[in-house]
């Protein structure tokens, strides 16, 4: 869910109350006045159901629109779950299941601590804090008939009403971002034990969240508070994969969510752990630091070749799935060295029988120890980039559709902004997979300008001063020495209103939840026999196909770890591989210790094969192998390097070789 921002500095104290000034009535009686788009809900509040202007957040099944209580006149936040049931947005039954479980959770969070909780899970400073200061609270929902959480008789909708809050966390570090302005040691550190604190009394009263992330994490009047308390689990109960009740957000799960949803089993299962949230809240711990979600860069990276989010969420997953170590950022270390070590060795450890509990968390040095300050030459964004060499080419656009069009003038790289001379008008557009992209004369085609994994870590603002008065700049990547500026100008004020409206939507849209609905289920499913189809046993594909397997041309070669680093010797690890008589590329396993089938014969036959630019990579004679798309499914290449370069040259040609004796 989004969030309301404080129209002040986040910051400050809290939102201003709307006052209707066109109603002319008494103080007293102004709240209960209803004028026309606005109704009574539940007999006592009064809520605008038209427009735009009171909604606070929207998801697939619900809309939160602000609200006012008509007898106390206190602001109020109304979740409205949707009556009309859309296709993917699931049934009326998982609705229905979410709210119940919504309000039973948010009362229950409200009850004084058990007297049998884990020790592990409990801490004296937990146990003096007050339910209120931690959740979000409770103030009315709708019963039907029969007085159960469910459908106001009267309209046929789900309510639930809690208090409004300020803005959330979200909010908070995109403004700080916006502003390349950096917390101080206190502020983190104040901010992490409060996030760690309502956590661990989520995990004290049974429940672990699954979605933990700035977002649903909300600031009233200054208590950091968690909410969307829908998808909440009982701990140590099991959940399936087609429980359509659950989301979750890639870059916040913990790597063994990842294990399960990626599992080859039928119809996985697992049980549900504090440990979930625990790494999760590490993730949103590093952010305050960082300013950024650290995994985003490795998100985008799945994002290239026009990927949808959902086809990178699933490649990303199986990425996160195999981690064994995350790269918390050094900026964490010299901010504060004891966060960093709270983070590495009890939070964000990938074993998690090894991570400690949030209770366990409060009892760090950390927060014993007396508040410090640091100097402001530490305190830097420290996000992982991502960029990139400069271009040598650009992409060719194939996309059919485009979200907005027109002309805008574009200044040359590196050029004096003040010399109009710079500039060229060119023909551009955003296409449907969110990329910019112009016409070049130059090459008589249509190129990507920036795709939409550069815009996950893109940076837009008006830029002032040039000979163009209506410009804007993009900057890509977040360090210094490897940032890509583009400078662009439109004809007109309100021309540039609506291109920089429509190019930090591309900005926003990076890392959605994803809903274990029907649709996501099924196509999940197909991933991973891809995945299975393509790391197959040789020993079981050889029953009945004596000789199929058996080497046709065969030595050791270098392969590239998945999502690995090129440049990075660390990342190449040396395989037995050989190319087998039906055309598979086979390999040793030493870790499961048996032959695998690397890409099957039929991937060979279809794929492409180029030898890797000289400088590109750590090894010298390395050389690609592109899979064609399958089911609009593009994968991340291949990257192998041989002992020399001879036989580079060999294993090139055995491979293109298969392919010409398949087609």
């Amino acid at each position: 869910m989004g969030a309301q921002l404080c129209p002040m500095d986040c910051e400050g104290t809290g939102v201003t109350p709307v006052v209707r000034d066109d109603i002319h009535i008494p103080t007293d009686e102004r709240h209960s006045v209803i004028v026309p788009g606005e109704q009574l809900i539940l007999g006592r509040f009064r809520v605008n159901t038209k427009g735009n202007d009171d909604v606070i957040g929207e998801g697939t099944s619900s809309v939160c629109r602000k609200g006012v209580n008509v007898q106390t006149g206190e602001r109020v936040a109304i979740k409205m779950f949707k009556n009309k049931i859309q296709e993917g947005m699931g049934s009326h039954s998982v609705k229905l299941t979410k709210f119940r479980r919504q309000i039973q959770v948010l009362k229950e969070l409200q009850e004084p601590w058990r007297d049998n909780i884990d020790p592990r899970l409990m801490h004296p400073l937990l146990a003096k804090a007050n339910a209120a200061d931690l959740f979000v609270r409770l103030i009315d929902y709708s019963r039907d008939v029969s007085g159960l959480p469910g459908p106001d008789p009267k309209d046929g909708v789900m309510y639930a009403v809690t208090e409004l809050a300020e803005y959330s966390l979200k909010d908070y570090i995109k403004r700080r971002r916006e502003r390349q302005k950096t917390l101080s040691v206190d502020v983190v550190r104040g901010m992490a034990q409060a996030i760690i604190l309502c956590t661990a009394g989520l995990h004290a009263h049974g429940l672990v969240h699954l979605d933990l992330k700035p977002e649903n994490l909300m600031f009233f009047e200054g208590k950091l508070k968690i909410i969307d308390l829908d998808g909440c689990v009982k701990v140590n109960s099991l959940v399936s994969i087609e429980d359509s009740s659950l989301s979750f957000s890639p870059c916040y799960c913990s790597p063994e969510w990842a294990v399960f949803l990626t599992d080859d089993a039928d119809d996985p299962c697992m049980k549900i752990t504090c440990g979930l949230d625990v790494w999760s809240v590490g993730m949103t711990i590093v952010e305050l630091v960082t300013l950024d979600a650290i995994l985003k860069p490795t998100y985008a990276s799945f994002l290239k070749n026009g990927r949808s989010h959902r086809q990178a969420g699933f490649l990303f997953m199986e990425w996160l799935g195999d981690l064994k170590k995350v790269d918390v950022p050094s900026t964490v270390a010299e901010l504060d060295p004891d966060l960093y070590n709270l983070l590495t060795e009890w939070i964000l450890v990938c074993s998690p029988e090894r991570r400690k509990t949030l209770a366990e968390c409060l009892g760090h040095s950390i927060f014993s120890a007396p508040r410090r300050s640091v100097p402001p030459s530490v305190m830097s964004i420290g996000s992982d980039a991502i960029f990139n060499e400069e271009r040598k080419y650009r992409r060719q656009d194939t996309s059919e559709q485009a979200t907005l069009h027109g002309l805008l003038w574009k200044l040359n790289a590196g050029a004096d902004a003040n010399d109009a001379s710079k500039w060229l008008q060119r023909d551009m557009w955003i296409s449907t997979n969110a990329s910019l992209c112009y016409f070049s004369q130059k090459e008589r085609r249509r190129l990507v300008l920036l795709d939409q994994s550069e815009f996950a870590v893109a940076t837009i603002k008006p830029f002032e001063g040039g000979a163009k008065p209506n410009a804007f700049q993009i900057e890509v990547g977040q360090d210094q020495d490897e940032k890509e500026v583009v400078i662009l100008a439109c004809s007109d004020a309100p021309d540039r209103k609506i291109w920089l409206e429509a190019l930090q939507r591309l900005t926003n849209v990076m890392m959605p939840t994803m809903v274990l609905n029907a649709a996501l289920i099924k196509e999940l499913k197909q991933h991973k026999l891809s995945i299975k189809n393509r790391r197959m046993n040789v020993q079981e594909l050889s029953q009945g196909l004596k000789g199929n397997f058996k080497a046709a041309h065969r030595s050791i070669l270098w392969k590239l770890k998945s999502n690995g680093d090129s440049m990075n010797d660390d990342h190449w690890f040396e395989r037995d591989m050989w190319i087998a008589n039906n055309g598979s590329l086979c390999y040793y396993s030493k870790k499961e210790k048996k032959e695998l089938v690397y890409y099957t014969g039929e991937d060979v036959a279809r794929a492409s094969i180029s030898a890797t630019p000289a400088g590109a990579a750590v090894k010298p004679h390395a050389f690609q192998v592109h899979l064609a798309p399958v089911d609009d499914l593009e994968f991340l290449p291949g990257e192998f390097a041989a002992p020399s370069a001879a036989l580079r040259s060999e294993w090139m040609r055995a491979l293109q070789g298969c392919g010409a004796k398949m087609r």
